[in-house]
């Protein structure tokens, strides 16, 4: 396999055909031997070589799967128009009797989803009114709580925006009550090898490598660029902590998500037994709010940037800039309006007063 891998390491820079030609080799057997050299270390996952076969590989089992999906559909509607019945169509099918009806409930949502009305899809599926009843009644149900979810989570986020929104601003005129906060980590057990924090000015307030009981692998290394060598003779989590609770005590952090970096930091606070005295609040649920969206949404995709440098004290600014915008939005919204009455205020709309302009990052 050596032989293979120096093989391809002449190659690989240039097209996947000719690569595939010149090992004489096919697209699947090159998939399980990249498998094999990532697993070894000897292959980066972020190949572009391994992306570009990742990408063909899953377009070929979708359309696989369409095919197939396709093909059972055609042998249903052919079976319908012989007059089967549902048993006999079930046995030719091979499906058990009882799974016949969500054989027609997939199709029906699918083709829901292709925008066909009812008319179009109980004859495209060959189905009476009887049989398609209580599927419609279902998916309708489903869509109205659905739709009443989304709502619900979308008029929470904007109150969870406004609230915090609020008291953003007024840390950019005043003393700072909100710090951001980002962290990087190894995984398999959680270790946190790089934490920074900055105010809401922009200015730095802590950042520092911090050393692992673990070795850092070369994923993560790849991946941040911070190598063992690097936090050899940095801080360890005990001393971090300890730093943090002098600077952060009865503050609030932000981080970007609630699933990450604030699990780590909660898991430093109870495996160190350094309780930091502070508050956590989402700057993603924060942006959520504003754009009124109930799914989470990458930072790069927020700072509407073209890469993320995965760096604690970077992607804090990047947070930190999504948040100025967020305000900025609101500026630009509320400009040449006045007052909102009391009554106004108590709606579900986001309004920030406009006050002062945004401070400049330090």
């Amino acid at each position: 396999m050596k032989s293979m891998l120096c093989q391809f390491k002449k190659v690989q820079t240039k097209p996947l055909p000719h690569i595939l030609k010149v090992m004489n080799i096919s697209e699947k057997k090159l998939f399980e031997l990249f498998e094999m050299w990532i697993n070894q270390g000897n292959i980066t996952p972020v190949h572009p070589v391994f992306k570009e076969l990742k990408k063909r590989r899953d377009a070929e089992i979708k359309r696989k799967r369409q095919e197939k999906q396709e093909l059972e559909l055609l042998k249903y509607k052919e079976l319908r128009q012989r007059k089967y019945s549902n048993k006999q169509i079930a046995k030719e099918m091979h499906y058990p009797y009882d799974k016949l009806n969500s054989f027609l409930k997939k199709w029906y949502n699918t083709l829901r989803r292709q925008g066909l009305s009812n008319e179009a899809i109980a004859k495209e599926l060959n189905a009476s009114k009887n049989e398609l009843t209580p599927i419609i009644l279902a998916y309708e149900e489903r869509q109205r709580m659905h739709e009443e979810m989304r709502r619900r989570r979308i008029a929470e986020n904007k109150r969870y925006a406004r609230t915090h929104l609020k008291r953003i601003r007024e840390d950019l005129k005043g003393p700072s009550e909100y710090f951001i906060f980002d962290t990087e980590a190894v995984q398999c057990p959680d270790e946190l090898i790089e934490i920074a924090v900055i105010d809401c000015k922009g200015r730095t307030v802590y950042n520092s490598l911090v050393k692992p009981s673990h070795k850092i692998n070369w994923r993560i290394s790849s991946l941040t660029g911070i190598t063992n060598q690097m936090v050899m003779d940095k801080p360890s989590i005990h001393q971090v902590m300890g730093d943090l609770r002098d600077l952060i005590a009865g503050k609030t952090l932000m981080s970007w998500g609630i699933d990450y970096d604030s699990v780590l930091l909660k898991k430093s606070i109870d495996s160190t037994g350094i309780d930091l005295d502070c508050k956590f609040c989402c700057a993603q649920k924060i942006h959520m709010g504003l754009v009124e969206d109930i799914n989470q949404i990458a930072l790069q995709r927020a700072a509407d940037c073209d890469m993320q440098n995965h760096r604690a004290l970077d992607d804090c600014k990047l947070v930190l800039d999504v948040l100025r915008k967020d305000i900025e939005m609101i500026d630009n919204k509320s400009a040449g309006f006045k007052q909102r009455t009391s009554a106004d205020n108590s709606s579900n709309t986001i309004f920030i007063p406009r006050s002062e302009p945004l401070a400049a990052t330090t």
